[in-house]
């Protein structure tokens, strides 16, 4: 899995919640769900192309494919925008 260059500041307690809107809004889920075996989430309904975990200083995002990385910074950072959520470019 790729890093992605983004990540969401959030306060740990309210991380899944945010994950929560921004996976059904952005990726169609229809929840966050936990990975086995992994510390990471499932955030697009099972296709395993993007991935959250819940950190101590907010959210960070991994994917599949490198070549994908810019379409998911896209989509996170227009959620942000939209939702006024603060984030972190890396």
């Amino acid at each position: 899995m790729t890093k992605l260059n983004i990540e969401l500041c959030v306060a740990k307690e309210e991380a899944m919640d945010v994950l929560e809107k921004l996976s059904i809004d952005k990726f169609k889920a229809r929840r966050v769900l936990p990975i086995e075996g992994a510390d990471s989430l499932n955030i697009d309904g099972g296709l395993n192309d993007i991935r959250a975990r819940i950190t101590d200083t907010g959210i960070e995002f991994f994917c599949r494919y490198a070549r994908e990385r810019a379409k998911y910074e896209s989509v996170i950072r227009n959620y942000c925008f939209t939702n006024g959520i603060e984030k972190k470019e890396l």
